[in-house]
């Protein structure tokens, strides 16, 4: 299964907690809903896989690959995984194997991700 999400990509920053209360960015939340409903419209009602996954991914930004503001990969793919969590798959501990590429299109920046099931995988 191939899903593009349309969007500069959002590496998610490290919630903060207050009394006892977590509390993500704003821009995070937004990005994972972003998520969410763009594999909500590709699964069309589908059941998520619940096999092991190998999981292919390119993010494409707007910025330099190698820049800082980038983001690192995990990151990156932390919120890709939690939009997809429940939805594509039903845990993140199903994808045993990652491709992740970091890219730049300064004019359609987006996430690109194949979702590849492993059904001979234990």
């Amino acid at each position: 299964m191939k899903i593009t999400i349309q969007g500069d990509p959002r590496p998610m920053g490290r919630p903060r907690v207050v009394g006892g209360h977590v509390y993500y960015h704003a821009r995070d939340i937004e990005w994972r809903e972003l998520i969410r409903l763009t594999c909500l419209k590709a699964m069309a009602r589908r059941e998520p896989y619940e096999c092991a996954l190998e999981v292919k991914v390119k993010f494409y930004r707007k910025l330099n690959p190698s820049s800082k503001q980038f983001g690192d990969v995990d990151n990156l793919l932390k919120g890709l995984f939690d939009g997809m969590n429940g939805i594509i798959f039903q845990d993140d501990s199903q994808i045993v194997k990652v491709v992740a590429e970091k890219c730049c299109d300064k004019e359609n920046p987006r996430v690109e991700a194949e979702i590849v099931p492993l059904r001979g995988a234990s």
